[in-house]
Order: structure tokens, then sequence, then C-alpha cells
């Protein structure tokens, strides 16, 4: 099968509504996930919620490692390399395999010691210990399992990616049911089950992954990966740049939660409230920053400079105008939904207020990630990063320190920080764009 190379042409939204489907079924999942693991037992959910944190930085990594070598191969397949795109793609499955290993064996040994020195409460340290065995024990699969996602999605072909992730997810929580609660003639397995049926999910849509990976590319030259030294080094580079803006992004985030935590429980309240209205209003501008970084990539691996500069342009204002107008909407209907939360009309007034700031912060956050996903497209990977790794300890964070404590407008000036940063960043990554030395960046030349 021919590499599905986008021109000028193509429409955003085919490439992103692939994207957009696989983000809100993983979230949807995610939830029924804690579901299940709550009607089986209080603590269950809570220590496998502890788990995924830790997981979810492990993931950080790997997918850092693939968003470099994804734009490797956007571009090489728009100059039709395909001795090349399979040297990327065989360079990024050895990485990720070699760092998953490397996790597996880490988390098998000290999982127990780790959640201790996390403070993680006894009572539930034996079913984190469990999970975190067992999945964080499997990391190798999710670790090729997100490389292999990409190759696919960089190649063109969202929706082959989207059939399988969600055919994981589907095929995940069924097997949760029969593992957790022990229906017909399988045993009653708890919070064990649940791991067990991640890992089983995952290593499957490997399977299909990496047998598409094959059929996409004509099959790959696993012998030649000593030949590869100077790819390896490349994505590895790459990675490492990557993996530096996502770990800040991640860190600060916890960060600025002490600060609010420093507000009291009313404010942590309106946190969690108003992130559970908004947190899928963000998935059409990361669909779309995800479709233009593939798309761009493979204009520019073309030499067709001006097509990228117009297509993302259009991206950048369509991603803006889609998050204004579910902000909006999620604002007009904000009180009628927090009423299912709380009946608090305190708490309602200052999350509705929250909802305001929110239909600001969604719109920079939709500009800015489709103007730095465009960015890292063309190859202009360490710009981005340390644009906003800068931003990240020398704006967001003090600023909401400052507005929110020092100053004395609780959560309101730390949202009020966090939608300033967005906007911030947005308009120095369009400066940057439009200024076009993203041109002389290109990874393939």
């Amino acid at each position: 099968m021919e590499a599905n190379c986008i021109n000028a042409n193509k429409s955003l939204y085919i490439m992103a509504w692939p994207i957009l489907l696989e983000l809100l079924f993983f979230r949807l999942m995610g939830t029924v996930d804690t579901l299940m693991l709550s009607r089986y037992a209080d603590n269950a959910a809570a220590a496998v919620g502890f788990s995924n944190q830790i997981l979810l930085m492990v993931t950080v990594m790997f997918n850092s490692v693939a968003i470099g070598a994804g734009t490797l191969i956007s571009q090489f397949i728009g100059r039709n390399d395909k001795d090349k795109i399979g040297e990327v793609t065989v360079s990024m499955l050895v990485i990720n395999a070699a760092f998953g290993l490397f996790v597996s064996v880490l988390l098998i040994a000290f999982s127990n010691s780790l959640l201790a020195g996390l403070q993680l409460p006894q009572g539930l340290r034996e079913d984190a210990d469990s999970y975190l065995s067992i999945v964080g024990g499997a990391a190798l699969l999710q670790a090729l399992l997100i490389a292999a996602s990409c190759v696919v999605r960089s190649m063109g072909f969202t929706r082959y990616s989207m059939y399988v992730n969600v055919g994981i997810n589907v095929f995940h929580a069924i097997v949760n049911a029969f593992l957790i609660y022990g229906l017909w003639f399988f045993p009653e397995l708890g919070v064990e089950g649940s791991a067990i049926s991640t890992v089983i999910s995952r290593g499957l849509g490997l399977v299909a992954l990496l047998f598409l990976v094959g059929k996409l590319q004509g099959g790959l030259a696993w012998r030649a990966i000593f030949r590869y030294k100077r790819t390896i080094y490349k994505v590895m580079k790459l990675g490492s740049t990557v993996a530096g803006e996502s770990l800040s992004i991640y860190i600060s985030q916890m960060v600025i939660t002490v600060f609010i935590a420093m507000l009291g429980a009313e404010a942590l309240s309106a946190k969690v409230y108003v992130q559970n209205l908004t947190t899928f209003i963000s998935l059409f501008a990361s669909a779309s920053g995800q479709a233009l970084q593939i798309m761009v990539g493979h204009l520019v691996g073309q030499s067709d400079s001006r097509a990228a500069y117009r297509t993302a342009l259009t991206g950048f204002r369509n991603a803006a105008l889609v998050s204004a107008s579910v902000s909006l909407a999620v604002w007009l209907f904000g009180k009628s939904i927090l009423g299912m939360y709380t009946d608090d009309s305190g708490l309602v007034s200052l999350c509705r207020a929250m909802l305001v700031i929110t239909v600001l912060m969604e719109v920079g956050r939709a500009f800015n990630l489709t103007v730095s996903s465009s960015l890292r497209g063309a190859g202009d990977i360490r710009y981005t990063s340390l644009i906003c790794i800068f931003f990240v300890w020398f704006v967001s964070v003090p600023l909401s320190y400052m507005l929110g404590i020092h100053w004395g407008y609780g959560i309101l000036g730390i949202w009020a920080a966090l939608a300033l940063d967005e906007w911030l960043r947005g308009l120095l990554m369009l400066r940057r764009w439009k200024a076009r030395k993203w041109e002389t960046k290109s990874l393939a030349a």
C-alpha cells in the first residue's frame, strides 16, 4: 500500500475527525474503566488512578520519541523517499522498545518501593502495586503501540489508527467486566483483572498495528538496523527535545494544582468541576493540531511551503472558531450542568465565573496547539519546545502564584494566568510562522 500523501486541497477535517474520535473514545473508556472498578471496591479506583498517574509520565516519554519521528516520517513521505520512511520507522520502534523494556524491568522490580516513596496510603498500596507491576511490567507493549500508531497516522491513514485504538478500548471494557467481576466461568480478580485486561488488549492492538505498518510500507528492513546509527541518533535527539517540553507541562500542572490546593477545598472542587465540563473542548484542538502536523510535514517534504503556509493558517482559524463555539455553549448551559455536581450556589457562581475565562483560555489553547503543531510538522521542533519550557516556568507558574496567591485573586487569578499563557505563546508561535523561518528547518532535507 502507498503512503497517503497529503495535498494542499485535502480537508483538515478528513485528517482530523478520526483522531478526534480516537481521543474522545479513549477519554470515555477511561471513565468507564474507573466506574467499573469503583463498583467493585471504593479503594480499587483510587489505587488504579494513582498508578496511572505514574504510568502517564512514562507514556509522555514514549510519545515524545513518536512525535519527533512522526515529523521525519511525514516529511519523507512528502519526498516519496520509501527507504528513509522505513529507516525512521525501524529506528523509532527499536528506540521505544529499548526504553519500554527498561521501564518494564524497573517497574516490576521496584513498583512497591516507588509507591511507598510517594507516600501512598497503606490501604491502597496492595492494589496499586498489583496494577503497576502488571501494566507497568508490560510498558514495552505500550511503547511499541504508541510508535506503531504514530507511524500509521503520519502516513496519512488516521482512520486505520482510529479503528485499532477504538477496538482496543472496546475489547478492554468487555474483558474488564469478565475479569473484574468474575462473570461466567472467569475468576473474580478485581484490580488484577483490570490490569490483565489492559495488557491483553494492548498486545492484540500492537499485533494489528505492526501488521498495518508492514503492509503500508511493504515490509521493514529489521536486519539493517545497525546501519541506521545516524537516524537513531536523530530520532533520539528530537525525542529528548520534545520530552523536555512535555515533562515541563506535566510537572507545572502539578505545581499549579498545589497552588489551587492552598486556596482551600472550594477552589479544588471548582477546578475539578470546570475541568470535567471542559475536558472535551480541547479535543478538537488536539486532533486538529495532530492533523496539521502530518499535513504540513507532507507538504514541506514536497517542498511546497506555500501550500503548507496556507493550509496551516486555515487550520488555526477553524480550530479557534470551533473551540470558541463549544466553549460558549458550555458557558451558556453551565449552570444547569453544574447543578448535577453540586447545589452549593456559591460554588456554582465561582465555576460560572471560571467558565467565562475558560472561553478565552480554550480559544487561546486551540490557537497555540495548532500553530505549534504546524511548526513541529515543518521541522521547527527546537523553537517550539524552548518557547514552551520558558513560558511554563517564567510566565505560567509564577504568574499563577502572583495572581492567585500573592495578590489574592484566588482560582480566578490562576485561571486568568493560564489563559494569558496560552495566548502569549500562540501569538509568539504565529509570529514565527508568518516570519517563515521554519522553511529552513526541514528535517528531511
